[in-house]
């Protein structure tokens, strides 16, 4: 679950979430919370590539990263950490586009919403029970 920051976008990159696991059972083993607060604009508000530029972004890459075969499961907008100092944290408007290429797992892809590049991040696999 993930925290829903200034303007009802969600925090997308792990620092403001709700992470549960489960033991073979499905019972409630344990929880970890994250979150921020006193999210302040430190910005006028500016233009962000649509949907459709940010799909285009990844399929005309050399480096692919949605593979053929694969199956655009959601987008959604969210914001993602960009600047991580010790008083503040930056964050910046993401797509984050999940795919699966296969019923067990699932993967994401964000791509920056202001700079129209691929965020690099660790690799988020979800894996089906």
């Amino acid at each position: 679950f993930y925290m829903v920051a200034y303007d009802g976008y969600p925090v997308l990159d792990g620092s403001s979430e709700l992470r549960l696991s489960f033991n073979a059972d499905f019972q409630l083993r344990e929880y970890t919370q994250t979150y921020q607060s006193d999210f302040k604009v430190l910005d006028q508000p500016i233009a962000l590539i649509s949907v459709k530029d940010a799909l285009k972004l990844l399929e005309t890459r050399v480096d692919t990263y949605i593979p053929d075969g694969s199956t655009i499961q959601q987008i959604s907008l969210g914001y993602y950490r960009t600047v991580n100092l010790q008083d503040f944290d930056v964050y910046t408007p993401v797509w984050e586009i999940t795919y699966s290429q296969d019923e067990a797992s699932t993967r994401t892809v964000l791509v920056d919403a202001v700079e129209h590049q691929v965020v690099t991040k660790p690799n988020t696999n979800v894996t089906s029970p």
